[in-house]
């Protein structure tokens, strides 16, 4: 047996968090209820399952027709139905047929430009039998074309001219209901998403391939349309037209305008801390004059202070007054503390320190890490299932007790819940006994909302406005990720986006600060008992663990809500309100979060110190 004080006290608390950790597992249900062959077979019968003999013959049906097609065949058919597509009413639009006449004539010319058109189209790769089925062709390619057509003068003299750019455009086959085809084109700029299908379905059909495309989507430099028609056998289900050069509009601007304010507060703040803070401890330490540590404000900023750059767990949750006192070091009023606040140098310093006070929970830091890179790594592998060149593969690694991480990477979110809990019980705690049983209610709420929600709402504000300026190519949502921020963003600074028009959520992914800080709104209630009388909280916590076991299973059980994210890519009962039903509700995730404040509070009747043995430490 050995004690294990400040040096050991990083093992207690892992030892004390995988515990802990193991029973968060089971609060959540996270669980496979069927074998992984019943779930794979679920899975893909749906359009990927390799062993789909239909399937199959239908990708190789479709390869045969395409087999053979020469780039003379295209031209004529493209000709040919240009003809006859001015004659049909309601065909191809005059502008965009009289383009793509002159596109096809450069064809036949062999002009440079016009090979650049059909160089950049999407072409079939290896790996069609695997179902890489995305054929996006060259997007820069095509939006760097300069058309140059030859114009006949009165004098009988010619000059170059650009009748037309160039648009990249998404066509999309389906095989079959689930598995499309996603084919990369590139057309006249005159040319309309009904116009390039009309076209591209013309040509199939002067091929005689017996093949339609469903819908296109065009990336052009116009202002982004969207619209949906059917004209016989086209079906255009969705558009996302996008602009080669996106222009700056007003709302970009005064983000532009608001950020170069906080650059500039960041300079003055940095050269205000540089001239009148750092520059005298530099001088005093070249002249070996002791700076007085009377100010407690002056010696954290010249880094007197042993506690400076070591905030962390330990640093309590309510900040205390402290009295400035006279002193010969420059001690800044109350406008130059607000100018410090946005020092480069001082916030800088105290953000790249390592340096831990004694009785700081250094243990977090490595789990944060680990949960962290866990939380990437599931959500790399379930974001990507529609663009993967080769999901084929997923059948035989869902099969693997090695893919359960990813499988069920949901667990990596619920140790954050597990730490938060854990941080705010041992934190509040210690304030509680600090303050014989009494804590300023007021400032333990509004410290946590005032330091959360300027900063969020800040991203918002500079995500929402100038995320389409942020990249570009064919598979980049030019028109942003969420429509819906401009509108419901003020239920994301009120923390209910996952109760309140939940369907709309603004930064879907904040769903995660809505539930933690609605835990912590409701964590006194566990943890103010848990300091009185241990058996008192215990029951409070008792209580909220069951209420969270029931409702969970309530909910999943009327929805037929599944366990796992796997059969998400079903379409099984439930599996559409997963997310909305389930995994965005606190009522169902709060679970892990009532384990931690019960960490949390062991850690803070032990002081972090207790006799274990190694074994126990293991396991």
């Amino acid at each position: 047996m050995m004690a294990l004080s400040a040096g050991g006290r990083s093992d207690y608390v892992s030892a004390v968090f995988a515990a802990f950790l193991s029973v968060t597992i089971l609060t959540t249900g996270t669980c496979h209820p069927e074998s992984y062959n019943e779930i794979v077979n679920r899975v893909f019968n749906g359009g990927y399952r390799t062993s789909d003999v239909d399937l199959d013959k239908r990708l190789e049906d479709t390869l045969e027709r395409l087999e053979g097609i020469t780039r003379k065949d295209v031209i004529t058919a493209s000709a040919r139905y240009l003809e006859t597509s001015a004659e049909v009413a309601g065909g191809v639009s005059p502008q965009c047929s009289n383009d793509t006449v002159l596109l096809v004539e450069g064809l036949i010319d062999r002009d440079r430009w016009a090979l650049q058109f059909l160089d950049s189209f999407g072409k079939p790769g290896s790996g069609l039998l695997l179902y890489q089925l995305h054929w996006l062709g060259s997007y820069d390619e095509c939006n760097s074309i300069k058309v140059a057509v030859e114009k006949s003068l009165p004098d009988n003299s010619t000059v170059i001219t650009e009748p037309f750019r160039s648009q990249y455009c998404m066509a999309y086959y389906p095989v079959t209901a689930q598995m499309v085809v996603e084919l990369g084109t590139c057309f006249p700029d005159s040319c309309s998403e009904k116009d390039v299908a009309m076209i591209l379905n013309g040509v199939l059909t002067e091929i005689n391939l017996n093949l339609t495309v469903s819908s296109v989507s065009c990336k052009e430099r116009d202002v982004p349309i969207l619209c949906s028609c059917n004209h016989g056998n086209l079906t255009v289900s969705s558009v996302s037209c996008k602009e080669r050069d996106v222009p700056i509009d007003s709302a970009a601007s005064v983000v532009i305008v608001v950020l170069a304010i906080f650059a500039l507060l960041l300079l003055t703040g940095t050269a205000f801390d540089i001239v009148y803070i750092q520059m005298p401890k530099w001088r005093s330490e070249e002249l070996k004059v002791p700076v007085s540590s009377n100010s407690k404000y002056s010696a954290d900023l010249l880094g007197l202070s042993g506690s400076s750059l070591s905030s962390g767990e330990h640093t309590p949750l309510l900040s205390e007054h402290i009295p400035r006192q006279a002193d010969d070091v420059y001690t800044p009023g109350v406008g130059g503390k607000m100018i410090l606040a946005f020092s480069v140098y001082t916030n800088g310093s105290k953000l790249l320190s390592t340096k831990q006070s004694s009785d700081s929970l250094r243990a977090v830091h490595g789990i944060r890490f680990i949960s962290m890179s866990w939380v990437i790594l599931g959500h790399t592998y379930f974001f990507g299932l529609s663009m993967f060149a080769n999901i084929s593969a997923l059948p035989n690694l869902l099969t693997r007790w090695t893919f359960d991480a990813i499988d069920n990477a949901t667990v990596s979110v619920d140790t954050f819940f597990l730490l938060s809990g854990l941080l705010v019980a041992y934190l509040a705690l210690r304030e509680l006994k600090k303050g014989e049983g009494r804590i300023n209610w007021f400032m333990f709420y509004f410290h946590r909302y005032w330091r959360l929600t300027p900063p969020y709402m800040l991203f918002i504000m500079v995500y929402v406005v100038m995320f389409k300026y942020w990249g570009s190519g064919p598979m980049f949502p030019q028109t942003g990720n969420d429509p819906s921020c401009k509108t419901n963003f003020w239920v994301n600074m009120l923390y209910l986006q996952n109760i309140v028009r939940d369907d709309k959520q603004c930064m879907g992914w904040a769903w995660y600060l809505a539930n933690d800080m609605q835990f912590y709104v409701l964590s006194p209630l566990i943890f103010v008992p848990l300091y009185f009388s241990s058996v008192l909280g215990a029951v409070a916590a008792g209580v909220f663990l069951l209420a969270t076991f029931i409702t969970t299973g309530v909910i999943t059980s009327y929805y037929s809500i599944p366990a796992g994210i796997t059969e998400l890519m079903t379409q099984a009962p439930g599996s559409v309100d997963y997310m909305s039903k389930y995994y965005y509700k606190p009522w169902c995730r709060m679970g892990p979060y009532i384990i931690g404040l019960l960490a949390g509070y062991i850690l803070y009747r032990t002081k972090c110190k207790i006799r274990m043995n190694r074994v126990r430490i293991f396991i």
